[in-house]
């Protein structure tokens, strides 16, 4: 298992995806992060393929795995340290390399040892890079989009191999399970792990992991409702605090227990179907908080929960990107649950929901009044503005705060 630490943290979590080369007694690593949804895709690869490409003065190295879209994708770092270039040039000698595999909250999630099947000699690619300059808003726009060019010609094989190359990986026979056990500030307690079979499960943990680093007033997995006498659960995950209520229905695709993984596409129109599901539950529980009916906690003890203020009803997915060519769930989906004020609608999926909670902490730290849970409140009311403006939720909102100024980006 790998424990991330310093600036490496700091960019895996401020980064959805990325790739870093690292170095452990036994020789070279990669350390990738990416979604939960493209891990269990990548757990399931027959073929990893690690990409070595000049951009101009720089190098640029990264993983390509098939990941149930039909245009692959390289997640992709420009060398920054020393050890990187070494432990590259090392890769091309060796006969196996270990892959670490990150989470959403940058935490190892898995593990294994890859065979390298086909190398190539990348001591030329190598010779005269310059490191990339790092910055806190990571690698210019122009410099991307002549990476994202190249590396498609890399792909089409097209790219002349003085330029760039690929090194063609086995996955390990057997990927190492790692359970991530986390503690809450409430004491509240859990684990993430990515072979679980509940899978849904998972991703609410995942999310009560993040949001209960807020200091909520209260966190409550699968709290119930009084229906006339006959209890039943009111949402996945409550939160409370002094000005609201967040309510979150988790929706998974249970990837793992499939003997054939899916298309993004076939996906996408599960993900419709869950959307709408959980909407509809969601307005059920903003009703019956509205009507006034009894919340507890699954110990049967009450929850005081705010009915003044329309509650925030986020739902969340595996991955954003599911959505990005469906317009079922653009505007008038949107503004259906809003009727009669029942409650804010969000749709999330971890990696938005971690920049989310970074934002509110972000705010927080700014103020001397505002909470954690105030400054997550306002944050996704201003999320809420931008799904309308943009017209569907596969958008990312990212908060910068100027040097001088505070303003918001």
């Amino acid at each position: 298992m790998y424990i991330l630490s310093g600036r490496l943290r700091d960019e895996f979590l401020a980064c959805p995806e990325l790739v870093r080369m690292g170095e452990d007694n036994a020789g070279p690593v990669l350390l990738l992060k990416t979604t939960t949804l493209s891990a269990k895709y990548l757990v399931r690869s027959l073929r990893i393929r690690v990409a070595v490409m000049r951009v101009r003065e720089f190098l640029l190295y990264g993983v390509l795995f098939y990941d149930g879209d039909a245009e692959e994708a390289v997640r992709w770092s420009l060398y920054e340290e020393p050890h990187e270039v070494e432990a590259l040039r090392g890769l091309s000698t060796r006969s196996s390399v270990r892959l670490a595999v990150f989470n959403e909250v940058a935490t190892c999630s898995t593990s294994g040892d890859c065979a390298v099947s086909t190398s190539a000699s990348i001591g030329a690619l190598c010779a005269g890079v310059k490191p990339y300059p790092f910055s806190p808003s990571g690698v210019d726009a122009e410099t991307t989009e002549e990476a994202n060019g190249r590396l498609g010609r890399l792909i089409d094989g097209t790219l002349p191999q003085s330029e760039g190359v690929f090194l063609d990986l086995l996955p390990p026979s057997e990927w190492t399970q790692i359970n991530s056990h986390f503690i809450t500030r409430s004491a509240a307690s859990g684990f993430v792990s990515l072979f679980d079979d509940d899978e849904g499960g998972q991703q609410e943990a995942l999310a009560h992991w993040l949001v209960g680093e807020l200091a909520p007033d209260g966190i409550f997995r699968s709290p119930q409702v009084d229906e006339r006498g006959k209890p039943r659960e009111l949402t996945d995950i409550l939160l409370t605090h002094r000005y609201g209520s967040i309510l979150f229905e988790s929706k998974a695709l249970s990837l793992l227990s499939r003997p054939d993984l899916p298309s993004r596409e076939r996906l996408a129109q599960q993900t419709i179907r869950h959307v709408r599901k959980a909407a509809r539950q969601l307005a059920g529980a903003a009703r019956n908080i509205a009507a006034g009916l009894r919340v507890t906690d699954r110990a049967g003890k009450v929850v005081d929960v705010n009915r003044d203020q329309p509650p925030h009803l986020v739902i969340l997915i595996p991955d954003l990107t599911l959505l990005a060519v469906s317009d079922e769930v653009g505007v008038p989906f949107y503004r259906s649950l809003m009727e009669d004020r029942k409650g804010l609608l969000h749709i999330l999926d971890p990696s938005e929901l971690l920049r989310i909670v970074q934002a509110g902490s972000m705010i927080a730290a700014r103020s001397q009044e505002t909470t954690p849970m105030m400054g997550l409140d306002y944050w996704l009311m201003r999320r809420a503005e931008q799904f309308v403006k943009t017209g569907h939720p596969a958008f990312h909102v990212l908060l910068r705060f100027g040097r001088e100024s505070g303003s918001i980006e």
